[in-house]
């Protein structure tokens, strides 16, 4: 057919395990369809909302919020294979994909986006209630403060792009 399509992922989430759930005969609380390839993170924000980061075709990601009644608050997409998702109690998340740490503010805004550099393939991250983001790859520690400023030690790579 000369193009992917991309296929729909039926997300059921709950704040017990919805396969067990299913199992006991419970009912389910809410479900909630993203357009992903592939579910990558799941991270939960402290009002319980849900932050689903999934891969989309070969090159691009779709970060989605979910509030506690499974509606979606907002999506965005971005080109580079997701890797890695953080989440903070005030609702800050970033992403890592292969090249990008990008943080986003609560209501889905990019504050700051940071090139990684070559070699490090992010397989880690902790975005902190501070709001700095520490992501930790192939035998580094990276860490920006809560503006994306470089900071910190030990680092072996890492590009501040500001």
């Amino acid at each position: 057919m000369g193009h992917r399509l991309t296929r729909a992922i039926f997300v059921v989430l709950s704040l017990a395990c919805a396969s067990w759930r299913a199992w006991a005969g419970l009912e389910i609380e809410w479900s909630s369809q993203i357009n992903v390839d592939r579910i990558v993170g799941l991270q939960l924000d402290a009002q319980t909302n849900t932050f689903v980061l999934g891969s989309v075709g070969s090159a691009g990601f779709r970060l989605v919020k979910i509030d506690v009644t499974g509606h979606q608050l907002w999506a965005v997409s971005g080109l580079g294979p997701p890797q890695v998702l953080a989440v903070n109690g005030l609702g800050e998340s970033v992403v890592c994909d292969t090249w990008w740490v990008t943080k986003y503010n609560p209501a889905g805004d990019v504050l700051w986006q940071r090139a990684i550099g070559g070699g490090v393939s992010p397989n880690a991250a902790v975005l902190d209630a501070g709001g700095n983001v520490i992501v930790g790859g192939y035998q580094v520690l990276i860490k920006w403060g809560p503006d994306g400023v470089l900071a910190g030690s030990g680092l072996r790579y890492g590009v501040d792009s500001a």
